[in-house]
This record gives C-alpha cells, structure tokens and sequence, in this order.
C-alpha cells in the first residue's frame, strides 16, 4: 500500500520576494486563459502537444514564464478540457443519450429549419433570430442549440474518433 503524505509550508518572504511570487502567479494564471483561449478557439482541443505547439513560444515572450511552467500550461488546460469531455459524454450516457462535438462556428446564423445561414439573420447581433429565407424566429441562444432539420436527411451516421458525427457512404 502507498501512503502519502502531504505537508503545509508557510514562505516568510520579504515584500520584494513577495511581490515576485505574485507577479509570477498572476503570470501564470493569465497564460493558463490565453492557452485556454487558444484551445477553445481551435475546437475545445485537449491535446497537450497541439496546445503547446500552438502557445509556447507566446507564453515565454507574453508572460515572460520560465520554460517549465511554460510547459505546464498547456498540459494544465489539456487536462481540464480532456475532463470536462469526458464528464459531458458520461452525463450523457448516464441518461441514455450521446455526446457529439460539434462545429460551433455559425450555429447562431445557422436556421435550423432551412439551414440559410447568413448574418442578417442575428439583425444587430442581438438575442432575436429571424431566418431571412424562411421567417423561423426564436432567441438566438436557442438556435444555436437546436439541431437543425436539414442535417436529418436519411442516410446511415457514426460517432468518429474525435467525437464529430461522421457520414457513412
């Protein structure tokens, strides 16, 4: 059996050994949003490799961290998204339903009726939808979320390995 054993530290810093420490923090926690960030903006990604490839060389010259926190950003919030995945796929299997990753660019454009997609949809980006083709309203936070009836044209589906619903020819 392993035992662990934790302890507490208290630093006695001086103000300026204080100051750095918290600077450092503050560093620290602004690159974990910018890698964060990052990774949202490229499909929630969770791949640490990818995350670091994509962040590295701008967290060292941003936040001036040395290279192994740097390097611990991106497993950080590789991790944290590769958790929250897997807690949203076991909800739903828990209630007998299925996870998918979907492209959410444009889902807010997107009518679900029709499938026109266009800016003028969202008239002064607010929270009304009209679909300019078809005249569907409803607030624009739900469409995003509905799944639109132009994808249910009949043909087989299967979950791919990254998640995404993949047509099968």
């Amino acid at each position: 059996m392993k035992t662990t054993i934790t302890a507490k530290l208290k630093l006695n810093t001086t103000p300026e050994q204080f100051q750095a420490l918290r600077q450092t923090q503050l560093a620290y926690r602004e690159s974990l949003n910018y890698a964060s960030r990052y990774a949202f903006e490229h499909g929630k990604m969770s791949n640490k490799v990818a995350i670091q490839d994509g962040t590295y060389y701008d967290i060292r010259a941003r936040f001036h961290l040395p290279s192994q926190m740097a390097c611990s950003v991106s497993r950080e919030v590789g991790a944290t998204y590769k958790g929250l995945w897997k807690k949203v796929k076991a909800n739903a299997a828990r209630v007998g339903s299925m996870a998918i990753k979907v492209d959410a660019n444009y889902t807010s454009q997107a009518c679900p009726r029709c499938g026109h997609t266009c800016r003028e949809n969202r008239p002064n980006k607010g929270l009304l939808f009209v679909c300019q083709n078809c005249h569907y309203t409803l607030h624009a936070d739900l469409v995003g979320c509905e799944k639109p009836e132009h994808e249910n044209a009949p043909g087989p589906t299967r979950l791919g390995q990254d998640g995404h619903l993949v047509r099968v020819p």
